[in-house]
């Protein structure tokens, strides 16, 4: 099955986040506390029976990229699903096809699914036809539909840490440079990326590709210099017809 974003021609390069998306857990920065080894989720995915999952915090922590990660560690076929172009009919044609192949299914804003539509996620739980990963930015204990809870572990993703954040910036700066743009961050500017980003990954790998490309001088940006830190001192100061005194700054030489 494809949906309208599927079949639609790619037509642009994608954005620096989706290139750097993981392709395992362990390529994913932060959240150990939830995809660390020998957590819950990582003995499930070792045991080959991942059952039902929602992943819920901010936006930009990574929630589909972690769905799509243990796809690919499960070796099962990943079918995403989005409340704003699919269906009842969607759902029932993904639970046919996983009764032929291992299938897991994401429902990405999950909180945006109808009651019905979250009736019949809750039916392939139930019966085992396909491992489940929602994801959403609300407390799912307010917004769904209790009887998904129930059948549900529930994952708190937490935002980044400085540290963290730090990291998925040199990652990015990794990737630029392998692509042939080079970037020459200073290290006060790469952590002023990467702490005004609210531990919002994808905000930051928005910024840095924003600095990156698109420059005259070729695929290279460097740190504008700092302003100077001489000290001030008075040029001179007049007066006003009106007493009002202005007064002029230079720095020495």
């Amino acid at each position: 099955m494809t949906d309208l974003f599927d079949a639609a021609p790619r037509t642009g390069s994608m954005p620096l986040a989706a290139e750097l998306r993981p392709a395992t857990l362990d390529d994913v920065i932060g959240q150990e506390k939830v995809l660390g080894e020998g957590t819950m989720l990582r003995r499930r995915i070792a045991a080959g029976r991942l059952g039902s999952i929602i992943l819920y915090g901010p936006p930009g922590l990574g929630k589909t990229s972690i769905a799509r990660a243990i796809g690919n560690m499960l070796g099962k076929n990943f079918r995403p699903l989005h409340a704003a172009h699919n269906n009842v009919a969607d759902i029932r044609k993904i639970a046919d096809e996983a009764r032929m192949r291992p299938t897991l299914l994401f429902a990405d804003e999950v909180h945006r699914f109808s009651a019905t539509q979250q009736d019949h996620l809750l039916a392939l739980c139930e019966e085992g036809v396909a491992d489940f990963i929602g994801a959403t930015t609300g407390n799912p204990y307010h917004t769904l539909t209790p009887a998904l809870i129930s059948r549900s572990t529930i994952l708190k993703l937490e935002p980044l840490a400085l540290e963290e954040m730090e990291e998925v910036v040199r990652r990015g700066l990794a990737h630029l440079g392998r692509k042939g743009i080079v970037v020459d961050l200073s290290p006060a500017l790469l952590r002023r990326i990467a702490g005004r980003s609210g531990g919002d990954a994808r905000r930051a790998l928005t910024v840095l590709e924003s600095l990156a490309v698109g420059h005259p001088d070729g695929d290279r940006f460097s740190s504008p210099k700092p302003w100077s830190r001489r000290p001030m001192r008075q040029h001179r100061s007049i007066t006003t017809g009106r007493a009002m005194r202005i007064t002029t700054w230079s720095r020495p030489s």
